[in-house]
């Protein structure tokens, strides 16, 4: 399942932006396509350079799990639901 996110509360953005930089190596909102049928957008991630190098498509999507996945939940039990139920059941299959 593919999950396509509304824009995000500038808050929201601070606080990814304020974790990127005290992480370093960390990417914000890359592509992740564990499967054809499983894609999402993490508002931030954490990849050792081992995995990365043999993890990305030709498209400079990532086809692996990283070894940090950060979801900062979005106002609404919609999205409270799919990031602490959802996305937290898919990482985890994978490995996340």
């Amino acid at each position: 399942m593919v999950y396509v996110p509304s824009a995000f509360h500038i808050l929201h953005q601070s606080a990814a932006g304020k974790l990127h930089v005290r992480l370093e190596s960390a990417f914000q909102t890359p592509g992740i396509i564990f499967t054809s049928t499983d894609a999402v957008i993490p508002n931030l991630i954490w990849i050792s350079r081992a995995r990365l190098a043999k993890g990305i498509d030709e498209a400079g999507h990532l086809t692996v799990a990283p070894e940090l996945i950060v979801e900062i939940l979005s106002p609404g039990e919609g999205n409270k639901q799919r990031d602490k139920e959802v996305k937290l059941k898919l990482y985890s299959l994978h490995g996340v």
